[in-house]
């Protein structure tokens, strides 16, 4: 909480982007059910869910982008073209009766792009704002408040959808790009506007931040650890439905429970990571990975209810813990020079395991069931929590910019007076 007494940028930002967070949920909850409503159409779903998730494709290529611009800038420019567009999907959606899908589509994904130039540009801005030593508890207050506006948005979100339908939330989520606009506005910093030459080809841009997030072992382990738990555990959240309606026996309010559950254990373990900081990182995420892993497992075989609500907040304590202690570690340990393309890679190769884990999925609910699909996932999690014993040191900063290939990426960065 000293962050927010004494640090009026940080409180800035948060606030800004907690209410933008917020407008986000009330937009996903309503995009795929405004859909299925006025077209009655699954695969008119499937193209909207194919523009949601194949901008992720370009986030592995912006990196080489952001490290030139000013990431400030590039995050207030982000927010405008994602107004305007919200604004858009607004008129159309409450304007006219049945639009064109592939109006819809191409909005979508221009909306989903700017989303991501606008993530990695703000994980590079973040430690601009404040001290080296403030960066792991500044993560979990950024993910807890990431889960808090999850929670709000889920919860207000389902009630105005009822009241006034789902054009009305595209219209609300438009304004609150506005806010964060105006909270990045009334922000000042000192922080580097340019890291890159730009003389650099956008190729050796590239391979830059590809080459930081391969070139140590301590890096290389969170990097491969969290693209494997995002392979098995993202796509169970496409499962759940099936998993209360079948073996739990329970209703759509059982559904919004654990939903509920998970995020409050989210917030918990994210706020936890300053509390965690007294012990060894490694040794701390090798225990969170296992907890998780065996918490999953468990899901799969309790159908008791009250029972998953809390195995339901347990995981998401465990989520909240290692996605904070992932991200505040990788802020550390990546110089600044290449933080935007190596977050905006390290993001690209997160979001690309996604549909390869909803492929494998299916393939296992149809072959051996839902319980088998948590008790296989949970299981993979706990492997993973072994590649914590292998021994590695956090990077020097003179390391990590050996793997900088271009001399000319090596200059002085421009800084804001």
């Amino acid at each position: 909480m000293k962050l927010f007494a004494h640090n009026r940028r940080w409180m800035l930002l948060m606030t800004g982007q907690f209410v933008s967070s917020v407008g986000n949920n009330f937009y996903t909850l309503a995009i795929y059910w405004y859909v299925l409503t006025i077209t009655h159409s699954r695969v008119d779903v499937l193209w909207i869910g194919l523009a949601q998730t194949l901008p992720a494709v370009g986030s592995l290529f912006w990196g080489g982008l952001i490290d030139r611009f000013d990431r400030r800038f590039l995050i207030i420019v982000s927010d405008l073209g994602r107004f305007v567009l919200g604004s858009l999907l607004f008129w159309l959606t409450s304007s006219i009766e049945r639009p064109s899908i592939g109006i819809l589509f191409v909005v979508v994904f221009v909306l989903k792009s700017l989303g991501t130039i606008f993530g990695p540009s703000l994980m590079a801005f973040i430690p601009t704002l404040i001290s080296s030593d403030q960066l792991p508890s500044a993560t979990g207050i950024f993910k807890a408040i990431s889960g808090l506006a999850s929670l709000v948005g889920v919860a207000m979100g389902g009630i105005l959808m009822a009241l006034y339908g789902p054009s009305t939330l595209f219209g609300i989520d438009a304004l609150t790009f506005l806010v964060s606009l105006a909270s990045l506005l009334l922000i000042r910093t000192s922080g580097p506007i340019r890291t890159t030459n730009t003389d650099v080809p956008l190729w050796s841009a590239w391979k830059t931040g590809i080459r930081v997030l391969w070139r140590s072992l301590w890096i290389r382990r969170f990097v491969l650890v969290a693209m494997m738990a995002n392979l098995v555990l993202v796509p169970l959240e496409m499962v759940l439905p099936q998993w209360v309606h079948g073996p739990l026996k329970g209703t759509p309010m059982t559904l919004g429970w654990l939903n509920t559950a998970f995020l409050v254990g989210f917030i918990v373990g994210a706020v936890m990571v300053g509390w965690a900081q007294r012990w060894p990182t490694a040794r701390v995420l090798g225990w969170a990975f296992a907890g998780m892993g065996a918490l999953v497992v468990l899901f799969g075989q309790v159908t008791a209810i009250p029972l998953p609500y809390a195995i339901a907040a347990g995981i998401g304590t465990t989520i909240g813990l290692v996605e904070s202690l992932v991200t505040s570690s990788l802020l550390a340990a990546i110089p600044e020079k290449v933080r935007g393309r190596a977050f905006s890679s390290y993001s690209g190769i997160l979001n690309l395991m996604t549909p390869v884990g909803m492929g494998l999925t299916e393939l296992i609910i149809g072959w051996l069931g839902i319980a088998a699909l948590f008790a296989g996932a949970g299981s993979m999690v706990l492997l993973l929590s072994l590649m914590f014993l292998i021994p590695a040191q956090p990077p020097t900063s003179e390391a990590m910019m050996a793997a900088v290939g271009d001399p000319r990426e090596r200059s002085t960065p421009t800084y804001n007076n």
